[in-house]
């Protein structure tokens, strides 16, 4: 049989140890992907819809505050854009 490995786990339990974590990696992986891909055709949809205004995370630029500082930081640039 297997020889104890230190914490008395033999290669098997490690193994299943080790497996057991890279599958719920590649779960939690796929879980994102899924979410970022909902996200981008939410967008696109909106995209093909014509409605172009920028959203802002944190409510920022709805009553037209904060597009001036946005301008301001990123001369050339379109507010809510890298």
């Amino acid at each position: 049989m297997y020889r104890s490995c230190e914490g008395g786990r033999s290669p098997r339990d490690l193994t299943a140890l080790l497996l057991g974590t890279v599958v719920g990696e590649r779960n939690q992986a796929q879980r994102e992907i899924a979410r970022a891909c909902g996200q981008l055709a939410e967008m696109a949809a909106k995209i093909a819809t014509g409605d172009h205004r920028p959203t802002f995370p944190d409510g920022e630029g709805e009553d037209g505050e904060g597009a001036k500082d946005a301008k301001e930081a990123h001369p050339g640039r379109a507010p809510g854009r890298a």
